[in-house]
């Protein structure tokens, strides 16, 4: 025996695994622990903005990281850390992203704020001043906070989009459009939380302008009384207050109702800023005596680790709130984790008095009927073999995901309380869980989800943070559209996108669930199901010409479905898009280009003394002068290309597969009334700006400054581009578009063709980059008559040798390759100087140069906070 070899027998992979083991065990025992002592604890939060904050493993610090995309590679993954330090003395407890996902608080174990503001990017974070005090005291510790949601300045309604039902070949939904109520900061864009203390201090803590952040204190006077601490508590919008439920160290469970009273005041004088000077009103609603899981053999050593009060939900008949505790197990051995899930519903019921008063005479103070009441009623407990770590419900609050040690996410229906798992049922979709998505098995001390539920962040027992998409169970290889798991899959991903958008929420979590290879066929039918979803109109071929482009501008989910669309067509090569990529790229340029432009010229002409600042103003909209010129430009090469091809022949599909040949996006522009209506709007936009050119560069020619004298040379240059350097006349445009617009209207009115008709056909041209039929005159009249017209009136040869590659929408690889050697910014369409700090889109990839608040003009300064596809950006 003295010669066996001890690695022989037990092996140095088995060693270290039981030892890697233990580590793992022990970190999740400290894990369940702190949320047993005090349920504000959490260290990982996961934005609107899909920002995710951690506390690190010493408490010491707060890594902030975004989800982006590589633009070369088409994969997302977590961006590189930024990192918040604790001061002195302080532990960090918890933290939590406000209801926009801009804001950032992070407590520490006295009960102190240390607030953040995403100012420019997603990872360059901004210290708010604060005017909150705290003393330094273990019963100062929070443990439960809110944050209000936003004033949404204006939004009163948005929309329940309900499950997906397949009838024949299409998918049908129901959408239905309900009030927005919640408690909110009244000043519009200004920020508020709620929390409450271990004493049982509830502190409102808010934003106004000008000032640091501030708080009301209000005392839980019940609380005070019986010498409890508490220990959990959890918040949650009813209308015009707020409920709250608590928990204490009695295991007595609270249940309040919370009013705010802003007393805002809009100020008088030369002091136009709103202040704020609040008060809260508490009342007392229903107190619970040993409140425990239910009886069992191992009920006893579960302790309370999560509690949440669930509101009213919009997808729930005769829904009412839901008070959920999940009481979990911290057993250092494996074998004996369990969680317990615990639910009372409140329901309202009359009063009765006891039967030895209803012999009494009634008397004249008596009232008639007796008031309901509110109560907590029990439901049964639900066991669970896993330790639960997070609890999180859906935008709609009718599903649950309950997310365990091990990574996986357990999804309930909140009416039933059942499982929700993959069914195969093919001519519904509910959800991503019964459509087929799960997430994987990795051990984890922490848990998040994303606001969609379709992805997580965990924290491994080493303390480092992991992505986790959810992932489709039957496979997308191969799949195509016809086939009807996968087809019921994209359908289910479609609403889940729908749904979050119309709730203001970032939906990058739920394109990363995309994989690059999935076949184009299911990629476009996701972007059809998503106009479907939100029953977006893209026909404004019958409208008004001079009211087009502004129906098209107001219409914000539109160009956020573009976004989704951007990222989503090509054919195997996410690097190059395709024609309906393109022609979401030129919708969300449209959009940026056309607004900013209109805006300085108005903005010049109504507003008190910014007519002093035209001349330099003009001179920073010459990159998006270039861009539209350019982009007319390319459109008249195409179109003139395209007649030679046509040769007489105006046969449809012969010129539609040419059009994809070539892979260009010009015809689909023109054909589509969505960004016809904002071409027509940029031909106005750009002719009206050039005679104001004019006129302000004979205002500042002979002024000494030396400003004026610099724009006189830029402004000269700028006259040129619209004008003698310009292979055509800019009316030469519009009249194209506006023939092409007045050829599409009469074609639909001679076919007599129907709303529904027209929207599929202008869907179709916008997602799916088909020519329907029916226009089949227009293409005629087209390359037969409107472009044989207009190239006559114009230096074909000229518009031939410009070079437009930068706008990144030809097919030229050489050209390709030498705009891509210098970088553009995709707002103000100028080149960015070698060397200079720039920041990127963490969706699309496009980049801005970095400049500094001053150094911008006034419309820039307005734009450059988002990304002209909408989304953010971070600093690189």
């Amino acid at each position: 025996m003295e010669n066996i070899d001890v690695d022989e027998l037990f092996g140095e992979e088995s060693i270290n695994a039981a030892i890697a083991a233990t580590f793992d065990t022990d970190a999740l025992f400290q894990r369940i622990e702190r949320s047993h002592i005090v349920g504000c604890c959490q260290r990982l939060a996961w934005s609107r903005t899909s920002c995710i904050a951690q506390i690190s493993a010493d408490s010491r610090k707060v890594v902030v990281r975004a989800l982006c995309r590589d633009k070369n590679t088409a994969n997302w993954s977590l961006s590189d850390e930024t990192e918040v330090n604790a001061s002195e003395g302080a532990i960090f407890t918890h933290v939590e992203w406000s209801s926009s996902g801009f804001d950032l608080v992070i407590a520490d174990q006295f009960g102190r704020f240390t607030l953040f503001s995403l100012t420019h990017a997603l990872n360059s974070l901004e210290r708010r001043p604060v005017n909150l005090t705290s003393s330094v005291d273990d019963l100062n510790q929070v443990v439960g906070l809110h944050w209000l949601p936003t004033n949404p300045a204006g939004q009163t309604r948005t929309a329940l989009i309900l499950p997906a039902a397949k009838e024949g070949n299409r998918w049908v939904n129901t959408m239905k459009l309900h009030e927005v109520h919640g408690v909110s900061n009244p000043i519009d864009n200004k920020a508020a939380f709620l929390c409450v203390t271990r004493r049982g201090l509830l502190k409102l803590i808010y934003e106004q302008p000008g000032q640091p952040w501030s708080q009301y204190v209000f005392t839980l006077d019940n609380l005070a009384d019986s010498g409890d601490v508490l220990t959990h508590a959890a918040f949650c919008q009813a209308n015009q207050h707020l409920v709250m439920v608590t928990y204490d160290t009695s295991k007595r469970l609270r249940l309040y109702k919370i009013m705010i009273n802003w007393n805002a005041n809009a100020g008088d004088g030369t002091n136009h800023k709103t202040t704020l000077n609040p008060q809260i009103a508490v009342l007392h609603v229903e107190l619970l005596d040993r409140c425990v899981p239910q009886s069992s053999e191992r009920a006893a050593s579960a302790q309370l680790s999560s509690l949440h009060v669930e509101p009213i939900s919009q997808a729930i008949d005769n829904s009412t709130f839901t008070v959920v505790a999940v009481f979990t197990s911290a057993a250092q051995d494996h074998s004996g984790k369990f969680s317990i899930i615990s639910r009372w519903d409140l329901q309202q019921v009359d009063a009765t008095l006891h039967d030895s008063f209803k012999s009494l005479r009634p008397t004249t103070a008596q009232p008639a009927t007796n008031k309901p009441v509110q109560r907590l009623y029990r439901t049964e407990d639900i066991f669970s073999q896993k330790a639960i770590l997070a609890l999180q419900s859906n935008v709609y609050h009718n599903m649950f995901a309950f997310a365990a040690s091990d990574g996986t996410v357990e999804f309930r229906s909140r009416e039933t309380m059942q499982i929700i798992i993959s069914d195969g049922d093919t001519n519904k979709a509910t959800s991503l869980p019964q459509n087929g998505f799960s997430f994987p098995n990795e051990d984890c001390i922490d848990i998040f989800l994303s606001p969609s539920l379709a992805a997580s962040v965990i924290t491994k027992p080493d303390g480092t943070l992991k992505l986790h998409n959810a992932e489709y169970q039957h496979n997308w290889k191969d799949a195509k559209d016809d086939n009807d798991l996968a087809q019921a899959a994209v359908v289910s991903l479609a609403r889940e996108l729908a749904s979050v958008t119309c709730y203001q929420i970032g939906f990058d979590d739920l394109l990363s669930v995309i994989p690059t290879d999935l076949d184009r066929s299911l990629r476009c039918k996701f972007i059809s199901e998503i106009f479907r979803t939100i029953s977006r109109n893209v026909d404004f071929s019958l409208d008004d010409p001079k009211l087009q482009s502004g129906k098209v501008l107001k219409d914000s989910l539109l160009f956020r479905i573009a976004s989704a669309q951007l990222l989503v067509s090509y054919n195997t090569n996410p690097k190059r898009r395709d024609i309906p990529a393109k022609s979401a790229w030129v919708l969300l340029n449209l959009r940026s280009v056309c607004t900013n432009i209109a805006q300085t010229l108005t903005m010049t002409q109504q507003i008190r003394g910014m007519h002093n600042m035209e001349s330099s103003l003009f001179v920073s909209l010459k990159g998006l002068v270039r861009w539209s010129l350019d982009l007319m430009t390319l459109i008249f090469d195409d179109m003139i290309e395209t007649m030679r091809f046509c040769k007489g022949d105006f046969d449809r599909g012969r010129i539609l597969a040419y059009i994809h040949e070539k892979n260009s996006v010009s015809l689909h522009i023109l054909l589509c009334s969505t960004t016809r209506a904002l071409l027509g709007m940029l031909g106005n936009l750009i002719r009206n700006f050039a005679m104001r050119v004019v006129k302000t560069q004979e205002k500042v020619r002979l002024s000494s400054r030396t400003n004026d004298i610099r724009d006189s040379v830029e402004l000269q240059q700028m006259e040129a581009m619209m004008g003698s350097e310009l292979p055509f006349e800019i009316k030469l445009f519009e009249q194209l578009v506006a023939e092409v617009d007045g050829n599409v209207r009469a074609t639909y009115q001679a076919a007599q063709s129907s709303p529904p008709h027209r929207s599929f056909y202008e869907q179709s041209m916008l997602v799916d980059a088909d020519i329907p039929e029916a226009l089949s005159p227009v293409l005629q009249r087209l390359f037969g008559e409107i472009v044989p017209r207009l190239e006559s009136q114009i230096d074909g040869v000229a518009i031939y040798l410009r070079d437009t590659a930068w706008l990144d929408l030809g097919e030229d690889e050489e050209a390709i390759k030498r705009a891509e050697r210098q970088q553009y910014d995709v707002l103000r369409k100028c080149a960015i100087p070698p060397n200079a700090k720039v920041r990127q889109c963490r969706r699309c990839g496009s980049v801005i140069e970095n400049l500094t608040d001053g150094h911008m003009a006034a419309w820039v300064q307005n734009a450059h906070k988002m990304c002209i596809c909408l989304s953010h950006w971070t600093v690189v």
